[in-house]
């Protein structure tokens, strides 16, 4: 099971850290061929999280903090990416329905059509 927690505040040892490995997350999107804009600020918070695991679990030191931010980077952007799937999708009444007749979604959902369907 997963135990969620609160990202807190990062202690002074803990900011020093970040700021001189900062360049984690750069090296981290281009080796994955994304985005900077686009990615950097979810990447961070995985960032961070690193940072402060790293600081948290001495066990972790046997590998090197770019793996340890790796992985963290890797989730947080995977986590976003699939709650974007269960996100509500806006759609535009002039989408088209179909290839052939043209018709549009506001063609389709009229008031007339409403009404008749739902009121008896």
């Amino acid at each position: 099971m997963r135990i969620y927690q609160k990202l807190s505040p990062l202690t002074e040892e803990e900011r020093i850290f970040a700021e001189e490995n900062h360049d984690v997350i750069s090296w981290f999107l281009k080796l994955e061929g994304r985005d900077y804009d686009e990615n950097y600020s979810i990447a961070v918070f995985g960032y961070l999280k690193a940072v402060k695991r790293w600081f948290a679990r001495e066990d972790l030191h046997k590998y090197s903090f770019k793996t340890i931010a790796r992985w963290a980077i890797k989730n947080y952007l995977y986590c976003e990416e699939e709650k974007s799937f269960r996100r509500i999708q806006t759609i535009s009444l002039e989408t088209p329905i179909g290839d052939e007749n043209g018709l549009t979604l506001m063609d389709v959902i009229t008031y007339d059509n409403y009404l008749n369907h739902y009121v008896s």
